[in-house]
């Protein structure tokens, strides 16, 4: 996994290469300073940077937008998973209220197989 930038965690395989670029554009305005070309390269960096910049920007908020929507998506799908279990246990009670010669017997096979996935290390 590529390690992000401080300012910019959630972004990093996005903004590495228009970071790069925002350096190059740095680099060839200065290149145009010092061929002589002083108000028209310094023109042009400015401009070039402030529209990487706005680029930059626009970019972290987009992923921040959807890193966002991915932990809300996350955490519906874990609640979800509760009411779906919550149901189950209900069909089983109802299932099990109505034959005494069962009763408990989806509990016991519950408790063995937490106890096989605990030994196999399973979550």
């Amino acid at each position: 996994m590529v390690r992000g930038i401080a300012i910019f965690p959630h972004s990093s395989r996005v903004m590495r290469p228009v970071l790069i670029s925002l350096v190059a554009i740095g680099v060839i305005a200065c290149g145009m300073v010092v061929v002589g070309w002083q108000y028209l390269g310094l023109m042009l960096g400015l401009l070039l940077v402030t529209i990487a910049w706005i680029l930059v920007y626009q970019v972290h908020r987009g992923v921040k937008y959807f890193a966002e929507k991915s932990q809300t998506l996350e955490d519906a799908a874990v609640e979800a998973e509760g009411h779906y279990v919550d149901v189950l246990k209900r069909v089983v009670g109802c299932v099990e209220a109505r034959d005494k010669f069962r009763s408990g017997h989806s509990g016991r096979v519950a408790e063995l197989a937490e106890k096989i996935g605990a030994k196999m290390k399973l979550p």
